[in-house]
Order: C-alpha cells, then structure tokens, then sequence
C-alpha cells in the first residue's frame, strides 16, 4: 500500500479512537508493522479485519488488540 494512503488510513483510525475517547498508544510506524501484509484486509464491511482491544478495554497499543473480523468482534 502505498504510504500516502496508509497515512490517511491510520489518521482515520487514530481519530475514531479519539472520537470515542479511546487512547491511541500507536505510531504511524508501529499501526502499519503490526497490521503487516494484512493492510489491505481491514476495513468495515462484513469478512474484513478490524484491530480489536481485548474486553474492549483499555488503549490501542500493540499488546492490546487482535485481528479479528467484523463478525467475531
């Protein structure tokens, strides 16, 4: 993907998280090493990846989310 676009990804998320008073604990560095090859699978829409926090607690930091998708979240 290319970084312009996985800029704006990340800042779409970064707000989101804002936006719901979650806090955000990734860089832009750290969000796309962790979402890896799997990049282009995230998303909303049924079948796609969405970084999910464990017992939907806490902050977005490395240690504290999964992949899963739209449905098993």
């Amino acid at each position: 993907m290319e970084r312009k676009v996985a800029a704006a990804r990340y800042n779409v998320q970064r707000q989101g998280a804002k936006r719901r008073g979650i806090e955000w604990q990734f860089t832009f560095d750290t969000w796309q090493a962790w979402w890896g090859e799997d990049i282009d699978k995230r998303g909303t829409k049924s079948g796609q990846l969405v970084m999910a926090r464990y017992n939907d607690n806490g902050p977005y930091h490395p240690d504290n989310v999964r992949k899963l998708t739209m449905e098993e979240n």
